[in-house]
């Protein structure tokens, strides 16, 4: 199905890649944890078994399957259950706020959707403390960004983008080029605050998400989520925009998967329509290459594409390495993830916008120049030189 000549240099060959798989699997089979078994009793290298956990953001569906497993080094578990027993206080955490705040604006008769975070830990899991969430994300009609953010300050968030009164036509250039603004608390809690996907290339109607969503029970109160098989296709979405450089992600959609309990009729043709076939078909390929998992009858050999398997290849490397300086510049990984950025917006048009977004000034170069909206052509020969700027001078970054 896939002509994937570099596995044979990823680390999912090594032992240790073979662990960690086996171990992201929420329930074994007895096949399965025999495997495991026989995985634990060779030669493992404990310490580049921990950092791939940690990396992919794992470790309490691994504790919980290492726990039950004889011969598993000591020190490796106990490191596990600190970081579990962290994950569950920071996942309670997240819970009480998550509900307080969809409270709180249903209240001001605000529609939210609960994306990711406790609410999908619970609904793949059956327990928010086997996922790991380090934010909450929240996704509004764009209408109402601005009057969930205005809330959120006044509960003691704090603005993480730069706290500046933007121009309507400075919001405009936003709302266009970002999809979320993130927020943080005291309590180091973050929000991001969605109103779209992506960039808004990628069309996203909050109207037929909102009259599709379903509801989820999170600790006594109903939350709204998107239906099985939108919020599926947003996760693969979300997953292949990052190349799944996070394992747990893909864990995700094989859960679901798994579970079988999605109207893939449904998924592939609400795929077409966000555009995102590739990426289905990339998300499908991944997770039949770690997980051997069947795929649905739906998909044959024949249905992926060659971008959809160019994909899937480009997103191996990004799986596969532990360095988390690979997004800084210079890094010989920094030009690979631009060009699966590339590669990801798929067809001509979406492309071109993609090139052309580079040129659109960000909120840096509304705080570092105060044109008016009568002047805003100059933000966009500006740019160019703060990019250079940047590249000469550490004092911008």
């Amino acid at each position: 199905m896939m002509n994937l000549k570099t596995l044979s240099t990823c680390n999912e060959h090594s032992p240790e890649m073979k662990l960690l798989l086996l171990c992201c699997i929420y329930e074994l089979s007895e096949k399965q944890q025999k495997k495991l078994q026989t995985l634990v009793s060779g030669m493992i290298d404990w310490d580049l078994f921990m950092k791939l956990v940690i990396r992919h953001g794992v470790y309490p569906v691994v504790y919980k399957n290492l726990v039950k497993i004889q011969n598993v080094n000591q020190e490796v578990l106990s490191l596990l259950e600190k970081r579990y027993k962290q994950n569950v206080m920071n996942s309670l955490k997240l819970t009480a706020e998550l509900v307080r705040i969809m409270r709180t604006l249903e209240e001001r008769k605000i529609h939210v959707i609960s994306l990711k975070g406790p609410a999908l830990g619970l609904s793949l899991y059956g327990d928010i403390s086997l996922r790991v969430s380090r934010d909450l994300d929240i996704l509004v009609d764009r209408e109402d960004v601005e009057k969930v953010e205005a809330i959120l300050l006044s509960q003691g968030y704090h603005k993480n983008h730069l706290d500046i009164e933007l121009t309507p036509k400075q919001k405009k250039t936003m709302y266009y080029r970002e999809h979320h603004f993130s927020y943080a608390n005291d309590n180091n809690i973050c929000v991001e605050l969605h109103w779209q996907y992506y960039y808004e290339s990628y069309h996203f109607q909050f109207e037929q998400a909102w009259e599709n969503r379903c509801e989820i029970a999170v600790s006594g109160k109903s939350i709204h989520v998107l239906n099985p098989e939108e919020y599926f296709l947003y996760l693969v979405f979300h997953g292949s925009k990052h190349a799944y450089k996070r394992l747990k992600w893909l864990c995700d959609i094989y859960e679901i998967i798994k579970k079988n309990e999605l109207n893939w009729e449904r998924v592939i043709s609400r795929s077409k329509e966000l555009g995102i076939t590739e990426h289905l078909g990339q998300a499908l390929l991944l997770t039949k290459h770690f997980f051997e998992l069947e795929l649905p009858l739906q998909f044959s050999e024949a249905s992926f594409t060659k971008h959809s398997q160019d994909l899937a290849t480009m997103a191996l490397k990004d799986i596969c390495h532990l360095d988390e300086k690979a997004v800084e510049w210079g890094h010989p990984l920094y030009f690979h993830g631009k060009r699966y950025l590339f590669a990801w917006n798929v067809g001509f048009t979406r492309k071109i916008k993609f090139i052309a977004l580079h040129f659109y000034p960000t909120i840096r170069e509304f705080q570092l120049f105060k044109f008016n909206d009568k002047q805003y052509f100059m933000f966009f020969l500006m740019r160019p030189i703060v990019r250079i700027m940047r590249f000469f001078s550490s004092k911008l970054d």
